[in-house]
C-alpha cells in the first residue's frame, strides 16, 4: 500500500527483503562460534536424531562351540553342545601337540615335515606319485616358504583334514543351521532415535544421553546401518560403548537403574579387550530400546556418584558442571570423576564453570578434553532445540451440521 507525503507525492511502501536462507556450512560455523569447537564433528548429531534406522531381523543364531548353561538350551541340545565342546577341546589339544611337537599321527603322510619332502633344488615329485597332501604342500611350496601366515594356513588345513578323516570331528558341523531351536529371530521395525527417545519418559536428560551415545560410535552406526538380517545383535561394545554392561547389568537392576524386565534374556554376553588391554564383558542387543536402557543405567549411576560427592563437599553444581562430570564418569570411571570434582573444587574452577576453559586443570587434561566436547554437543542439542518434540498440527474441528455428522458413532464406525 502506498503512502502520501505532505506535498502530495506518492511514496511506494518498501517491501520487506526476504531473509536469506543460511547454507548448512554457515549454520555449522555459527554453531561452532556459539557452542565451541567441540561440535565441529558433532554438528551432524542434529541430523542423525531424525535419520531413519532401517528395519532389521536379529536371528540370534547360536553356535555349537559356544558355552551355554543348562537353562540356555533344551536338554537334548545342551547334551549335544557338551559333546561338541568336548570334541572341540580334544581337537585343540591334538592340534597344539601337532603344531608344537610336530608329532605326526599314525598314517599321516610325512609331507607335513617340510625338511623331509621335496628338497630345495631337487627333482619334483612326479604328479602321478603325489598324494593329496603332496599336492597341497606343492601349492604351498609354490606360494613361497617365507610367509608364516601361509604356513599356518597350510598346517591348519592339514590338521583339520587328518582330524576329519579320523572321523572324530566334522568341522563343517559347528553351526546348528538346521535346528530352528538354535535361532530366536527378533524383528525390529524401521525407526529413528527421535521416535524411541521421545517415547521414553524415564530418560530425563535426553540431550546428554544422545550426545554420549553418538560419541561412543552410534553416529557412524546411524549414518551407515543398512538393516536386514544379521546373525548377531547390535554390538554393545564396538558400536555403543557399553563396554562393561554384561558384567554390570544385574548391579544396575539391584540399584534401580535398570528395569527387571527380562533384559538378561534379550542380550548375548560378549567378551572384549578394551583400549587399556583389560578384558571386559559387554553385550550384543536384539533391539535398540534396550541399548537406550543400558545407556540410561550408566548415566544414572554416574549422576548419583557425582551428586554424592558434591554433597560431601558441600557444593551445588551447575547444569553444565553436572553434565560435565557425569560424562566424565562414563569415560574416566566414577572414581576418576569424583577425584576430578574434588580437585576442581579445591582449585576454585567450578565457579562460573571456569573448568570449561581449555586445559583448565593440568592433572586431568585427557578426560577434560573428552568431557568438554561432549558438553558442547549437549549444549548445542539444547540450544538448537533439536530434541524438543515436534508439534503435531491439530486438525480443525468440524463446524455446523457437519460437526454432528462427523461425531456420530455410526459415522465413526464406518469411516
Amino acid at each position: 500500500m502506498a503512502t502520501t507525503a505532505g506535498d502530495g507525492t506518492v511514496i511506494p511502501d518498501k517491501e520487506d527483503e526476504p531473509k536469506k536462507k543460511l547454507t548448512r556450512q554457515q549454520r555449522k560455523d555459527a554453531a561452532i562460534e556459539k557452542y565451541g569447537k567441540g561440535i565441529k564433528t558433532r554438528f551432524i548429531y542434529q541430523d542423525l536424531y531424525d535419520k531413519e534406522i532401517p528395519a532389521s531381523t536379529i536371528t540370534n543364531q547360536k553356535y555349537i562351540y559356544n558355552e551355554y548353561s543348562e537353562t540356555d538350551l533344551p536338554p537334548d541340545l545342551y547334551k549335544k553342545n557338551q559333546e561338541y565342546r568336548e570334541r572341540d577341546q580334544k581337537y585343540n589339544d591334538w592340534k597344539d601337540k601337532f603344531y608344537n611337537e610336530k608329532v605326526i599321527p599314525a598314517g599321516t603322510n610325512s609331507v607335513l615335515k617340510q625338511e623331509t619332502k621335496i628338497p630345495f633344488g631337487g627333482d619334483p615329485i612326479p604328479q602321478w606319485r603325489m598324494s593329496e597332501d603332496d599336492k597341497w604342500y606343492k601349492k604351498y611350496q609354490e606360494s613361497g616358504f617365507d610367509n608364516p601366515d601361509k604356513m599356518e594356513g597350510f598346517k591348519e588345513y592339514a590338521a583339520k583334514k587328518k582330524w576329519k578323516e579320523e572321523g572324530d570331528l566334522n568341522i563343517a558341523e559347528y553351526h546348528w543351521n538346521k535346528d530352528p531351536r538354535t535361532s530366536n529371530p527378533v524383528n525390529n521395525e524401521a525407526t529413528s532415535w527421535r521416535k524411541m527417545i521421545e517415547g521414553r519418559d524415564d530418560i530425563k536428560n535426553k540431550e546428554l544421553l544422545f550426545a554420549s551415545l553418538m560419541d561412543e560410535g552410534a553416529d557412524a552406526f546411524t549414518y551407515t546401518y543398512q538393516g536386514g538380517t544379521q546373525d548377531v545383535g547390535y554390538d554393545g561394545y564396538g558400536t555403543f560403548g557399553l563396554d562393561t554392561f554384561g558384567s554390570r547389568y544385574k548391579e544396575f537392576q539391584e540399584k534401580g537403574y535398570l528395569a527387571k524386565d527380562g533384559i538378561g534374556d534379550r542380550i548375548e554376553l560378549a567378551s572384549a579387550t578394551n583400549e587399556l588391554d583389560q578384558n571386559v564383558t559387554s553385550a550384543n542387543f536384539t533391539n535398540l530400546n534396550d541399548v537406550l536402557s543400558a545407556k540410561r543405567a550408566f548415566i544414572l549411576s554416574g549422576e548419583n556418584a557425582i551428586n554424592r560427592k558434591a554433597k560431601d563437599l558441600g557444593i551445588t553444581l551447575s547444569q553444565t558442571a553436572m553434565d560435565y562430570f557425569t560424562v566424565a564418569s562414563y569415560n574416566f570411571g566414577e572414581g576418576g570423576a569424583r577425584s576430578m570434582l574434588a580437585a576442581y573444587n579445591e582449585a576454585g574452577i567450578l565457579k562460573d564453570d571456569a573448568f570449561m576453559n581449555d586445559d583448565s586443570y593440568e592433572g586431568y587434561r585427557q578426560p577434560h578434553k573428552h568431557a568438554k566436547r561432549r558438553v558442547e554437543a549437549i549444549n548445542m542439542l539444547r540450544g538448537e532445540k533439536t530434541m524438543t518434540p515436534k508439534k503435531k498440527i491439530k486438525p480443525e474441528e468440524p463446524k455446523g451440521e457437519y460437526a454432528l455428522l462427523e461425531s456420530h458413532p455410526d459415522y465413526l464406525n464406518n469411516k
